[in-house]
């Protein structure tokens, strides 16, 4: 097709096609680029935030519960309601974490619909020592010998509830753990690919330049070249018809 074309044309054409491929490799290089950041905003804004969700929920559990248990040791009925305004505010948090664990639907429902059920049977049961407490403060039972009431649904009803619950924050905990390693993974693997897919259309570009150069150059310097030998045989004094 170049040699049908005046210098001038096949110049233009040759640059064209040069530019066309630079073009080409630079869309799908950003286009390839864009993919890999969004790999990584799914990864920080999926798996880790999940992650971080489950652990919250841990800390601020274990938090709640070492204020039961002190209320119910101390008996102290000046920092009662305090104490409970701040469990309170705990089981607030709690819940937050696990609604958006629900929202982002990324581990298995049933787990994590069964971490909700045993999370609330134990805020319940939180419930019943603090209106325990509240009852001894009011009757000044507090002191007397022997288990309190509070006592009594803080040992056995409360702690083995708790102990659920934070076994199956654990599931929850190594569920995401394998969900942020596999979309690490997956992330990792898709931008290999479209590094390999970037450096083969560079190579490809580079391989069809260097042939376009040649037949370029060599469709222009033939004409050249004949025409120097048609000089130096004319000066020679042979003409060929």
């Amino acid at each position: 097709m170049l040699n049908n074309l005046k210098i001038r044309s096949r110049l233009l054409v040759s640059y064209a096609i040069i530019l066309m491929l630079t073009v080409i490799i630079s869309v799908t290089a950003i286009s390839k680029l864009n993919g890999a950041n969004q790999n990584l905003h799914e990864f920080s804004n999926g798996a880790m935030t999940a992650r971080s969700l489950v652990r919250n929920s841990r800390m601020s559990t274990n938090t709640a519960a070492r204020y039961l248990r002190d209320m119910a040791i101390s008996k102290d009925n000046a920092t009662l309601e305090s104490n409970a305004k701040r469990v309170d505010e705990l089981i607030v948090s709690i819940r937050e974490n696990i609604n958006d664990l629900k929202e982002m639907d990324l581990l298995d429902a049933a787990e994590v619909n069964k971490y909700a059920s045993l999370m609330e049977e134990w805020i319940a049961i939180g419930g019943r020592v603090e209106e325990s407490l509240r009852a001894e403060a009011a009757s000044n039972t507090a002191d007397t010998a022997g288990m309190t009431e509070s006592e009594r649904i803080l040992v056995e009803e409360c702690t083995p509830t708790l102990d659920a619950v934070v076994a199956q924050a654990l599931v929850l905990d190594d569920a995401t753990a394998v969900l942020q390693d596999d979309t690490l993974d997956e992330s990792v693997k898709s931008t290999n690919q479209d590094m390999i897919i970037v450096v083969c259309l560079l190579v490809a570009a580079v391989l069809l330049a260097f042939f376009i150069s040649i037949k370029v150059t060599a469709s222009i310097v033939r004409p050249v070249a004949e025409v120097e030998d048609a000089a130096k045989n004319l000066s020679k004094g042979l003409i060929k018809n």
